[in-house]
């Protein structure tokens, strides 16, 4: 008889994780990487039974208080922010200082004080690259503002 093996967990999702990354997490059995993205995708797949049950318009859909809904039924049952804006600058290894530093502009999704979003050019530069996956130069423009 072979003797079994023993499983060796997933160096990524056993990553322990860091009381930085534990700010605001909601459930107190989540210890690792893999234990948060379990915990993560279980709240998502139940977000996306609950989308895929709605009627959705044109108009809303991009709606901020549609999308910090959906943020939160996304993610309210891990995070305790989601659905929330931030007030505070986060990164995920990449400052926006990154784009300065390149000689581009910072992507401000043409959002303006006082001024609403424009959400047909914004649908415009998503049709454009329905139509063609390649062309991103709207929806780039429409990005930097």
């Amino acid at each position: 008889m072979t003797p079994r093996r023993e499983r060796r967990p997933d160096p990524v999702g056993a990553t322990p994780l860091t009381d930085e990354d534990l700010e605001g997490l909601v459930p107190t059995d989540v210890a690792t990487r893999g234990d948060l993205d379990r915990a993560e995708l279980e709240n998502i797949v139940e977000a996306r039974t609950w989308a895929a049950g709605r009627t959705w318009k044109p108009d809303t859909v991009l709606d901020s208080h549609t999308l910090a809904d959906l943020h939160r039924r996304m993610f309210g049952q891990v995070w305790r922010w989601a659905g929330k804006w931030r007030n505070r600058e986060t990164s995920i290894g990449i400052a926006p200082e990154l784009m300065r530093s390149l000689g581009q502009p910072v992507f401000t999704w043409s959002q303006r004080p006082g001024v609403p979003p424009d959400r047909k050019r914004y649908r415009e530069a998503l049709q454009a690259m329905d139509r063609d996956r390649e062309d991103v130069t709207r929806l780039l423009k429409f990005a930097r503002g």
